[in-house]
């Protein structure tokens, strides 16, 4: 009886979020499965990102504020692959996106992420500044919570190992080498009003790194 009533539970889940996690799972696969040459006007791109970061206690819009938000003593370190797949205009491509975070020190924890992206290959900010909007949405799986997301996970059934990935950023770099980049992104994990694991907020982390972009 218990095995049929976690197998009803299991369809249930699925059924209710099966699109999502589809769309998410091909994001994740399309840096792999997808020739570089489909994406048609916005320069083809892959890209590596290497990146640090520090976690917060507060929810995602107080996260934003990174320069006033409070921050816990449990960082991550992490590194990131991207690859263009389609072009909507000129200047705006989407592909997908794959990383995998070390978190510490309050207990060593992993953290891997699929997702798919919308980027926009720069705005000029100042003189031979450019200024460059990207989203990512996916999944994201860790082997055990941390900081404020393991101190919400125990307020009552909730799993926090799965759950959904959003990742705001905004890059930099100069008009002459826009192949490198300074990357400040809003790192966050969520069970999008309980839908995965039981979670509302999950954990936030604001990052800092740099990437390259290559064909």
């Amino acid at each position: 009886m218990f095995n049929v009533g976690m197998r009803s539970c299991s369809n249930t889940w699925i059924q209710r979020n099966g699109l999502m996690i589809a769309l998410m799972v091909m994001g994740a696969l399309m840096p792999v499965i997808l020739p570089g040459d489909q994406v048609d006007g916005c320069d083809p791109s892959r890209a590596l990102h290497v990146f640090v970061g520090r976690y917060t206690r507060e929810t995602t819009g107080d996260s934003a504020k990174f320069w006033e938000t409070e921050y816990e003593n449990n960082y991550h370190a992490g590194i990131a692959y991207r690859r263009d797949v389609y072009s909507f205009s000129r200047r705006t491509a989407a592909g997908g996106e794959i990383g995998l975070v070390a978190r510490f020190p309050e207990r060593w924890s992993f953290e891997s992420w699929g997702g798919m992206y919308l980027r926009h290959a720069g705005l000029p900010l100042v003189r031979r500044v450019l200024v460059k909007p990207s989203l990512t949405l996916g999944l994201s799986l860790v082997d055990r919570a941390i900081g404020k997301e393991r101190e919400r996970e125990a307020r009552g059934d909730r799993d926090a190992r799965l759950l959904y990935y959003f990742g705001p950023e905004f890059a930099f770099s100069t008009a002459h080498r826009p192949d490198w980049e300074i990357v400040l992104r809003l790192h966050h994990r969520s069970g999008g009003m309980q839908t995965l694991g039981n979670m509302s907020e999950g954990h936030n982390a604001v990052t800092l790194g740099m990437r390259k972009h290559f064909r």
